[in-house]
């Protein structure tokens, strides 16, 4: 089917950071790949780790694969004002020296072979090495496990835009969120199924008196490879567990976060070809818009004109 949308233009064709070419893969910087808790308390001794450096490990212990602009962006909403800077590459390489933080850069396979730079990005991703990450469970309360290096290079971009839309949605939200589950694992009958993330938020429901609540289910997906078969795939079993779970989640808002509006529509398309997801409802939330709008700011559905054309309409969406 033919596209077509009603918003910015510039939001239909903007290019997010988290984003991999054919051909391009994640490598890894450092030198130093670990360290050691012993190290990590003498540097806290000796004061070289400073208070900015444990708020960054702290992050990157939430939120692994982050980037850089998200880190900044949390940092100067969290730090007291005395502490705020333009930049924090600093602390981040000081950490990647240590060995407490690894940072990934995208290379050209093609031109690693050749011998020549490889750097075709200057997006950098950045999580805690392994013993850096059990140095912040021992002292952080419930935090998640930590995602592994072994996980793919799109996963882990993946994971980079479900970051910048928490990262912010917990900025301009933080008095609605009651609570985050961050890649939620469980199963439909003995098949495994991971949901990126729920959010839970108290809202004024139309109907009911009072506070309610809504569970945001949050998804992220890559313009790579066979995406689109595999993202319907997800839909399906997240419908499925749905409505095995009506009673526990009984007012889900589904949102699949994106690279662009082209992506959107051509997901829903393909949902309209399948029974299960035709009448499923499911939002879009491009990652360019995030760095401008508040994330409810940001949001998309789509719908089928008479004539046959898809549309993405913008929404506002309030508490």
């Amino acid at each position: 089917m033919d596209h077509k949308e009603t918003s910015d233009i510039e939001s239909f064709v903007a290019k997010t950071p988290f984003h991999m070419e054919v051909g391009w893969e994640l490598v890894l910087e450092n030198s130093n790949k670990n360290c050691s808790h012993s190290e990590i308390e003498l540097l806290l001794q000796k004061r070289i780790i400073n208070l900015i450096d444990i708020e960054i490990m702290k992050i990157l212990a939430r939120y692994p694969y982050t980037n850089s602009g998200n880190i900044a962006f949390l940092l100067n909403y969290t730090l007291h004002q005395g502490y705020q800077k333009p930049s924090y590459l600093s602390n981040l390489n000081k950490l990647k020296k240590a060995g407490i933080i690894l940072r990934y850069a995208f290379a050209d396979s093609a031109k690693q072979v050749e011998g020549t730079d490889a750097t075709t990005s200057p997006l950098r991703l950045y999580c805690l090495s392994q013993a850096a990450h059990t140095y912040m469970a021992s002292i952080t309360p419930n935090l998640h496990q930590a995602a592994t290096a072994a996980i793919s290079a799109v996963r882990k971009l993946e994971l980079a835009s479900l970051n910048q839309f928490l990262i912010r949605f917990q900025q301009h939200y933080s008095t609605r969120v009651d609570s985050l589950q961050y890649i939620k694992g469980t199963k439909i009958g003995s098949t495994p199924f991971t949901i990126d993330s729920v959010l839970c938020c108290s809202a004024t429901h139309p109907v009911f008196e009072g506070k309610e609540y809504i569970w945001l289910f949050v998804f992220s997906c890559r313009e790579y490879g066979n995406w689109t078969k595999n993202n319907l795939t997800r839909l399906k079993m997240l419908r499925i567990w749905l409505q095995r779970h009506s009673d526990e989640y009984p007012v889900p808002f589904v949102i699949f976060l994106v690279e662009n509006l082209s992506m959107a529509l051509t997901l829903y398309s393909h949902m309209q070809e399948e029974p299960l997801l035709q009448s499923f409802s499911v939002y879009f939330c491009p990652d360019s818009l995030l760095v401008s709008y508040p994330p409810l700011d940001a949001i998309y559905s789509c719908r089928t004109e008479e004539d046959g054309h898809l549309t993405a309409i913008r929404h506002s969406i309030s508490f």
